[in-house]
């Protein structure tokens, strides 16, 4: 118990002491912030909420898509997008 208290006292005093640490933590969590919170705003969409209109329905596409094979998804030159037209980087087909 002794040794977890001295490395618990140790970090302690350490960010303590810090200067240009402050700093370079503070630059990491705003850069953590806008790639998690604002970058998921704009470029990943809910892909779920937009296609499906209950939760059960929505938890059967999951489950469908997590229990087929890897080789079967997207993404491994098959056709797996063929049969959801509207998921993201689904093939569209010309009219």
């Amino acid at each position: 118990m002794a040794s977890l208290q001295g490395v618990l006292q140790f970090y302690r005093d350490g960010f303590r002491s810090m200067v240009l640490g402050r700093t370079l933590w503070k630059i990491i969590l705003i850069k953590l912030i806008v790639m998690f919170g604002v970058l998921k705003l704009f470029f990943f969409p809910d892909y779920l909420q937009t296609n499906f209109s209950n939760d059960r329905d929505r938890a059967d596409h999951v489950l469908s898509v997590l229990s087929r094979p890897v080789s079967d998804r997207a993404g491994f030159g098959n056709t797996a997008l063929a049969e959801q037209p509207n998921a993201p980087g689904a093939v569209k087909e010309k009219p």
